[in-house]
């Protein structure tokens, strides 16, 4: 075998054994929710979401793939600002955030209802010590825009949107569909009493009936990770080295 090819076999299975390590996460694809109102599911123990009734409902249909997701309320208020908020605790997440201090997020996202031209009809935040560190805006025609730069997605079709929070350097990475968006951009503001806590997710509705007709915004598989540690994907290239230099010295 060469040389070269014995330090590819060493570092690929190194660096695959570290990747075959599950991050810690917690995933929301309401498959155990009930029908109707969001404010109080999931039963049982755990994080709750939280707001005023009336707002959004888990509905069968309109999830990604045709399962249940969230939906806002097809008899809407009337009123406005209502807010939605999703703030599972460190110890359902898991993971060593102390020593990470970066959390990775997504949502899958279908802006359904009839477009009304650029109306910014519902903001998602995520939070952290109850501040907004980000400002996710969804507008009735497709526009996403996140600090000031603008996507324009299909609509009536599924997105996912990811995001990459780092605590340690205050700063936050956004790519839709894959593609970047926006990169390394400072917080929007500093959560209270420092970055204690993962973060979750607050969703705001800006708008009434009659602004946006239906105010049709679907939404599905929330996930917040912390990312497995990368020291032993740092440690594959000089263990990968060692075993070449051994490798090549008995020849």
């Amino acid at each position: 075998m060469r040389a070269g090819g014995l330090a590819r076999m060493v570092l690929g299975g190194l660096i695959a054994s570290t990747a075959s390590a599950a991050p810690a996460a917690v995933l929301v694809n309401f498959t155990d929710y009930a029908n109707g109102e969001i404010v109080g599911q999931p039963s049982g123990s755990g994080t709750q979401w939280a707001a005023g009734s009336g707002s959004f409902v888990v509905d069968g249909g309109v999830g990604k793939g045709g399962g249940k997701g969230l939906l806002t309320a097809p008899t809407y208020p009337g009123s406005t600002n209502i807010n939605l908020d999703y703030l599972p605790t460190a110890a359902e997440i898991g993971g060593d955030f102390a020593t990470q201090k970066v959390v990775n997020f997504s949502f899958d996202f279908n802006l359904a209802g009839p477009s009304t031209g650029n109306v910014n009809g519902y903001r998602i935040f995520f939070r952290s010590n109850n501040t907004n560190t980000l400002q996710i805006d969804l507008n009735s025609n497709g526009n996403v825009t996140v600090a000031g730069t603008t996507a324009n997605v299909t609509r009536s079709a599924y997105h996912t949107l990811s995001g990459v929070v780092d605590y340690a350097t205050s700063t936050y990475s956004i790519t839709i569909d894959d593609a970047a968006l926006v990169s390394n951009i400072a917080f929007a503001a500093t959560p209270v009493g420092g970055y204690t806590t993962y973060g979750g997710f607050r969703i705001f509705n800006r708008l009434t009936e009659a602004q946006w007709p239906n105010n049709d915004l679907a939404l599905d598989n929330f996930t917040i990770a912390v990312p497995e540690p990368a020291s032993l994907a740092a440690l594959a290239v000089p263990a990968g080295a060692m075993l070449l230099r051994r490798r090549t010295a008995r020849r």
